[in-house]
C-alpha cells in the first residue's frame, strides 16, 4: 500500500496532456510556468474574495443579533450559572 502514483488521477493527467501540447506547440518552459503561476493566483485571489465577503457577511450578522442596550454586567448576571460570590477573595458569605 504505497503512494498512489500521480498518473492515476485523471486530472493529473489532462494537466500532463495540456502541458506536452503546450511543449510540442513551442512554449518555452518559463512561458507554462508563468501561465501555472497566474492560474493559482487568480484562483488565489477569488478565494480571498469570496471568504473576505462571507466573513463579512457572518460578521455583521453576529453583530446585528447583539441587542445594543445590554452591557457586559447585565449579560453575565443574566447568563451566570450560579452564585460564585462564596469564591471572592476576602467574602464573610459561606454557602
Amino acid at each position: 500500500m504505497g503512494r498512489p502514483s500521480p498518473t492515476s488521477d485523471p486530472k493529473s493527467v489532462e494537466r500532463q496532456k495540456e502541458m506536452a501540447v503546450r511543449f510540442a506547440m513551442g512554449a518555452s518552459r518559463f512561458r507554462v510556468i508563468r501561465q501555472m503561476l497566474v492560474e493559482h493566483v487568480v484562483l488565489f485571489l477569488g478565494g480571498a474574495a469570496g471568504s473576505a465577503l462571507v466573513a463579512l457577511y457572518i460578521t455583521r450578522w453576529i453583530t446585528a443579533s447583539i441587542p445594543y442596550e445590554v452591557t457586559l454586567d447585565d449579560w453575565i448576571e443574566q447568563n451566570a450559572v450560579g452564585d460564585f460570590d462564596h469564591l471572592l477573595i476576602g467574602s464573610s458569605r459561606r454557602g
